[in-house]
């Protein structure tokens, strides 16, 4: 060690310290495990919500475990967040994989009619699924995290954009922009919902009118024509709000992209997750 100097000892030392991260990162890729056959080698959104798996992450994309040692597991999970995704590495003792592989298999496997319900009850983490089933054309009304509302026509999907046809010109709407789509496969005013609208509206006035006129003992001449006076106020009043009744009359389909929902879906989840947690620190702690 005479001819080593010290600095060279610390060359040795640091290309040693990254020969060994290396080497433990070509362990952790080649040796995926499966904790539990309904899962498989990659744990979707699906099925983490399903199995309630990682419930402290509400921003969960997917995940894979990787045998690091014998007596060490790593799981390496992906978020999604503003900028797109990274990468979090937690490690787990046998026993506590151990754990949640029990704690899968008690529940039902999962199929395609849970996966549907899934999606509907978590929608927010589905978006770009649920856009892709807008057919082209199709008339939308969007609500803006600016709380402004726009009637569109959707056109199609551009990276993190959104497509849509307003006023003439086709404008590009990102996504993270959007609070709610509201759409219609074949939109249609309804004749008989205008009609409807009208008939109900002028009639509704002419028999208030003629109540408030008995109220102010108002003569027979001037009944009259308060009467058609309203009556031909709620014609109008009725054409207006047929547009409305008729949005409400139609089936629509509406995708929410509020991910702040998602945090108190599953908080009853995480809170036990959290007690567990707790228990598991508090039984360490009295038996080392």
């Amino acid at each position: 060690m005479r001819g080593l100097s010290l600095r060279k000892i610390r060359w040795i030392i640091a290309i040693c310290t990254i020969f060994f991260i290396f080497n433990l990162n070509d362990s952790i890729c080649q040796e995926v495990i499966v904790i539990h056959p309904n899962v498989g080698a990659t744990i979707d959104l699906d099925e983490k919500i399903h199995y309630g798996l990682f419930p402290e992450f509400y921003n969960f994309s997917d995940a894979q475990f990787y045998q690091v040692t014998p007596d060490s597991i790593v799981a390496r999970i992906r978020l999604w967040n503003n900028s797109g995704t990274s990468e979090k590495l937690q490690y787990y003792t046998p026993f506590q994989v151990y754990v949640l592989a029990s704690g899968i298999a008690i529940r039902e496997a999962l199929d395609d009619k849970i996966r549907e319900s899934i999606h509907k009850r978590f929608q927010p983490l589905y978006t770009d699924m649920f856009l892709a089933d807008i057919p082209e054309n199709a008339y939308c009304r969007l609500k803006l995290k600016d709380k402004r509302t726009l009637d569109a026509v959707y056109y199609r999907m551009k990276g993190d954009s959104v497509l849509f046809w307003i006023n003439r010109q086709v404008v590009p709407i990102n996504k993270d922009h959007l609070l709610k789509i509201k759409y219609w496969d074949k939109y249609e005013q309804k004749n008989w919902v205008k009609w409807f609208c009208i008939g109900t509206v002028a009639v509704a006035s002419y028999y208030g009118a003629g109540l408030t006129a008995d109220y102010v003992n108002l003569s027979s001449q001037n009944k009259i024509w308060a009467q058609f006076s309203a009556a031909s106020i709620g014609c109008i009043i009725g054409y207006y709000i047929s547009p409305v009744v008729n949005d409400r009359v139609m089936a629509a389909n509406v995708i929410e992209f509020r991910t702040s929902r998602i945090k108190r879906l599953d908080t009853f989840q995480r809170t036990c997750y959290n007690v567990r947690k707790m228990k598991d620190k508090i039984w360490h702690t009295i038996v080392p």
